[in-house]
């Protein structure tokens, strides 16, 4: 088939977007039909315009494997192939695989040390296809676990030096002499002779290492310098963990090597084509020490936003509140452009709880326009969002990898079991009811109350259900709300003789409550309990919490925080601090020593007990 009858741009489009669905299509009418209508684009309707533009560009991608199956578009509508195409522009070179869409969680753990350190390291090793993943045969271990410890470093080979190193640290050992070997060993072989991938991954192993383990830090500096030395050497996927192994060793031994943050901030920012993740997670590991400026951060926020189209679920969930702290969001166009990007990217979501993630910090800092909110909660509803284990159980489960790179996991069971199961599908519902009414109470009290009126009926459906459904947390469901905030305070307060006790209010855990008084007591600033790069997040997040409480008609005790830490150690004197500020706040009659049972008269008679009824007969 060579040639087309004469037929109008219009209809060859519409058997084009029919050839899509076909269970195969050859390449040849593939490009016959493409070729027939690209010169004739003017003239059709927008949204054929952009379903025709989509395709002429995915023709090579496509044709090796046209088919519906293959086909990450097949069958949608035609605004979802925009996102098509940003996901499959992003993904040549380091993003996730096309199949994955916008759905995978980029999890940047740690490194197995067993195995190399990653998939590009191309060291004598044939090219990959792309999009296919290299796997390699897996190597013994040159040492037993139970034989590192006596295992000299200097008699290991240059690999296994390397892999005895990064064993070391990921069994947390501490020996003395163990880590002293190897930082001569290290210094036999020089520090400025070895390749980039044995610096990346001794810096890793050192990060990791346990804090009891001796590092020298001169000798941390010449792996330093020998990054810089050989820095154009280093792939996008290597800069990121040296960056991230300085990082952690700047806040587990205070290392402080200003030069060296500087080199690598400026290598950072002049790798134009490195992907966006990248460098919202070098931004999320390093923006946090002292040395990295706001400059600094500022500019590679506005580079992540110049291609924030790349970004997958958990980095377009970092990167929202990232934008909003630097005040990116005030600049002309940029919540346009959000939003537009985003609108792309609901399409093309399967998962409705990795919709929900994704969409939930652009709720809450109001960067979602109306437009946007009405499909996202209407692709929620679609999906049919699980808020209970029975929604959950007629759902697929979820992508193993998301259920890996959350902390309350998926659906399945290590053991497989029946009551396994059914717990991750009970922890699955509570995590997604949790989040959707934070988002309904946001709109509903931090909103103008137009926005939720103009709702369409899914949407607003949705939104009522989540407000009306009791959460149930589950006993491995982390809540957003630690324990540890209020456990010294609780213990004083109950030596106190005051009575209160957790209770839920919406998708809020009140550790200290009284329900019946609608009355909390909290700090008034439980974020400074938290690690440094927590602090902003939980800030914004009790913050809300507490605006939220007021709105629904509870007094909110905020004690000074500050006040109470100044005491140190001297369980007597915060005692004494806590009972005046019962007292400040008028919370005495929660105290249960003031509680006066009534007594008996002496001239009346003892009330007789009861007999004891006779129990039924079976």
């Amino acid at each position: 088939m060579a040639t087309l009858p004469s037929t109008s741009a219009a209809t060859t489009t519409a058997a084009l977007r029919r050839a899509v669905q076909w269970p195969s299509l050859s390449r040849r009418l593939a490009s016959v039909l493409l070729q027939d209508v690209r010169g004739r684009c003017s003239g059709l309707p927008l949204q054929q315009r952009s379903f025709t533009s989509c395709a002429v560009r995915h023709q090579q991608l496509w044709a090796s494997t046209w088919s519906a199956d293959s086909l990450p578009c097949a069958g949608r509508h035609p605004s979802s192939l925009s996102g098509c195409r940003r996901a499959s522009t992003s993904a040549r070179g380091s993003a996730p695989p096309p199949d994955m869409l916008f759905e995978d969680l980029m999890g940047m753990s740690s490194v197995d040390f067993d195995g190399e350190e990653d998939e590009d390291d191309d060291d004598g090793a044939a090219p990959a296809k792309p999009g296919k993943r290299v796997v390699r045969e897996k190597k013994p271990p040159p040492v037993s676990d139970e034989g590192l410890l006596n295992v000299d470093p200097s008699s290991l080979a240059r690999d296994q030096l390397v892999w005895a190193i990064g064993r070391a640290s990921t069994l947390k050992i501490s020996d003395e002499k163990l880590w002293k070997g190897f930082g001569k060993a290290i210094a036999d072989l020089g520090e400025a002779h070895l390749e980039p991938s044995e610096v990346c991954r001794i810096m890793q192993a050192f990060a990791y290492a346990p804090t009891e383990a001796p590092l020298d830090d001169r000798q941390l500096q010449r792996l330093l310098k020998a990054f810089a030395a050989r820095a154009a050497q280093y792939n996008d996927e290597r800069l990121a963990r040296m960056i991230y192994g300085y990082s952690k060793l700047a806040a587990k031994r205070k290392l402080a090597v200003q030069r060296f943050l500087d080199f690598a901030a400026s290598e950072v920012v002049e790798r134009k084509a490195m992907a966006p993740w990248r460098k919202l997670w070098i931004l999320r590991s390093a923006g946090h020490l002292p040395g990295v400026g706001p400059d600094f951060r500022a500019l590679l926020v506005s580079q992540v936003m110049q291609r924030v189209g790349g970004l997958d679920t958990e980095s377009w969930q970092a990167f929202i509140p990232m934008l909003v702290e630097h005040r990116l969001h005030e600049r002309p166009g940029v919540v346009n452009a959000l939003n537009k990007q985003y609108k792309f990217k609901i399409h093309c979501y399967k998962t409705p709880d990795l919709l929900l993630r994704s969409g939930l910090p652009m709720v809450l800092h109001d960067l979602m326009k109306t437009t946007t909110l009405a499909l996202w909660l209407g692709r929620m509803h679609d999906l049919r969002l699980p808020l209970t284990a029975k929604m959950a159980s007629i759902l697929p489960p979820l992508p193993r990898k998301a259920s890996a790179g959350r902390d309350a996991g998926g659906d399945d069971d290590e053991d497989g079991s029946w009551e396994g199961a059914q717990a991750g599908l009970a922890k699955r519902a509570a995590e997604n009811l949790e989040a959707l009414k934070i988002a309904e109470l946001c709109l509903r009290h931090e909103r103008d109350a137009t926005v939720v009126s103009s709702l369409p009926q899914r949407a607003r459906h949705l939104l009522t259900l989540a407000r009306k459904t009791p959460l149930e947390p589950q006993e491995e469901q982390q809540l957003l709300e630690l324990p540890f905030v209020f456990g010294e305070l609780g213990s004083l307060l109950r030596r106190l003789g005051v009575a209160l006790h957790p209770t839920l209010c919406g998708p809020y855990l009140l550790e200290l409550a009284d329900p019946l008084g609608r009355l909390v007591v909290e700090w008034d600033a439980n974020w400074l309990l938290y690690p440094p790069w927590r602090q902003k997040a939980h800030k914004d997040f009790v913050q809300r919490k507490h605006k939220h409480l007021r709105a629904e008609g509870w007094q909110v005790v905020c004690l000074p925080l500050a006040d109470f830490r100044r005491f140190d150690a001297s369980r007597e004197a915060r005692l004494a601090w806590l009972r005046r500020a019962v007292e400040a706040h008028g919370l005495g009659h929660l105290s249960l020593d003031d509680v006066q049972l009534p007594s008996p008269s002496p001239s009346a008679p003892p009330s007789p007990s009861p007999s004891p009824s006779p129990s039924p007969s079976p």
